[in-house]
């Protein structure tokens, strides 16, 4: 499973990462590119500032995944940090 977890320093770095040109297409060329570099991009841009950093793991049930989105994780932490599952 690969994964995009995204953090602002400053408040709503997930939800300006959600508006930016970077979240149209998580399958981007520059997001498989995070993956062989295991690299941190940092974005300060009119887009907002935040940081996107590509993680890799083993199979992983998506239900799984809902149930921390739904149950666990925290509504309004998650415009801060949050993270998204590449398909």
């Amino acid at each position: 499973m690969r994964v995009l977890f995204v953090r602002g320093d400053d408040d709503y770095g997930a939800l300006m990462f959600e508006a930016s040109e970077y979240a149209k297409d998580l399958e981007a060329t520059y997001a498989k590119a995070m993956f062989e570099e295991n690299d941190t991009i940092e974005v300060n841009s009119d887009d907002g500032e935040f940081s996107i950093k590509a993680f890799e793991f083993g199979e992983v049930d998506l239900r799984f995944i809902e149930f921390l989105q739904l149950e666990i994780l925290d509504y309004d932490a998650c415009k801060h940090t949050n993270f998204y599952v590449l398909s």
